[in-house]
């Protein structure tokens, strides 16, 4: 392919103003659905679904992607507001009054499933980092295997 002589599409690394408009096309079809693999069909008219994965794959990479992505999602959040993003406080408030409902109605399975999102989100299941420090000043991070005990 010929180099383009258009500094933006240079500095992107891009060659054509036609591979520009697919990869705008990707963008907008991505913060649409959040699927590189569909995205990638849409904006290429693609149908072979491995060529799709690895096209979906290979573009989410691509610095002009990434950057387009980044300012898509920032100019979202400006619009949206700080009231409707769902952060870390407001999910487990949502997640502890769906427990709480749940345990209500007598709704066991709705509970533990809601119990189970909130030790995810805590970091309940993930492992123990230990930090162990031997002789000259060495620090050692290793993870703790969890010990399990069951009672019966």
């Amino acid at each position: 392919m010929p180099k383009t002589q258009d500094p933006f599409l240079q500095k992107w690394g891009l060659v054509s103003q036609s591979q520009l408009q697919k990869y705008d096309r990707f963008v907008q079809a991505f913060m649409t659905n959040s699927n590189a693999t569909e995205s990638y069909t849409i904006a290429f008219d693609a149908t072979t679904v491995k060529a799709n994965k690895a096209g979906g794959y290979e573009l989410m990479k691509h610095p002009y992607i990434i950057d387009q992505l980044q300012i898509k999602n920032k100019e979202l959040d400006e619009k949206l507001g700080p009231a409707s993003v769902l952060n870390r406080e407001r999910l487990l408030q949502e997640l502890e009054e769906i427990l709480l409902l749940a345990k209500d109605n007598e709704n066991y399975l709705i509970a533990l499933k809601s119990l189970d999102q909130i030790a995810k989100v805590i970091g309940a299941y993930s492992p123990v980092k230990v930090e162990a420090e031997v002789n000259n000043g060495i620090t050692i991070n290793y993870i703790k295997p969890e010990q399990k005990t069951i009672k019966i």
